[in-house]
């Protein structure tokens, strides 16, 4: 009998092996084309980011997995820009949202972000998800950011420079 319990354990215990070492992290690839270019304002999706381990993204491939992007803002205009939170949203296949970006609190999700300064010559980097993906876990008893539905997104961001604001329109199509 004792055999049997140790046959059976060894079993599960190298199927767990065998099935975690067959299903490697697959690295996601984008498609990404961008209108209204603002003069001196450079706008780069990094990455995107993905919920769950790869047994999670198998298993919800219909549904979609992408938590957000990361995104770089490098301004070569000569003046002070600004990305305006509030103007800007992000669109999946259910709807279209507000954006919430790294370092807002969680707690005010559901408000928009302040503005972002860029000083001539500088960078800044941001991760950018929607604004309805961020919730409070009772179980976890932390806040999650659930992954947006589908694989194709736009990425509609304001960019203020001298008083006049532009309108970066990025479509992304992740590539699973």
């Amino acid at each position: 009998m004792k055999k049997n319990y140790f046959i059976f354990i060894f079993s599960i215990l190298a199927f767990c092996f065998i099935g975690c070492a067959s299903t490697p992290k697959k690295e996601l690839t984008m498609d990404i084309s961008s209108n209204d270019d603002v003069p001196g304002i450079e706008v780069n999706i990094l990455k995107a980011n993905a919920f769950g381990d790869s047994w999670y993204q198998s298993a919800h491939k219909e549904k979609g997995f992408i938590t957000g992007f990361d995104v770089e803002f490098v301004n070569n205009s000569g003046k002070v820009a600004k990305v305006v939170w509030a103007n800007s949203s992000i669109s999946d296949s259910d709807n279209t949202h507000m954006v919430f970006i790294s370092g807002q609190k969680y707690l005010k999700a559901n408000e928009a972000a302040p503005d972002s300064a860029i000083p001539n010559g500088a960078k800044l980097k941001k991760q950018v998800c929607s604004a309805d993906s961020v919730q409070w876990s009772s179980l976890g008893k932390i806040w999650v950011v659930h992954e947006m539905v589908g694989y194709d997104f736009t990425l509609l961001l304001c960019i203020n420079v001298d008083g006049t604001d532009y309108y970066v329109t990025k479509q992304i199509k992740v590539n699973i």
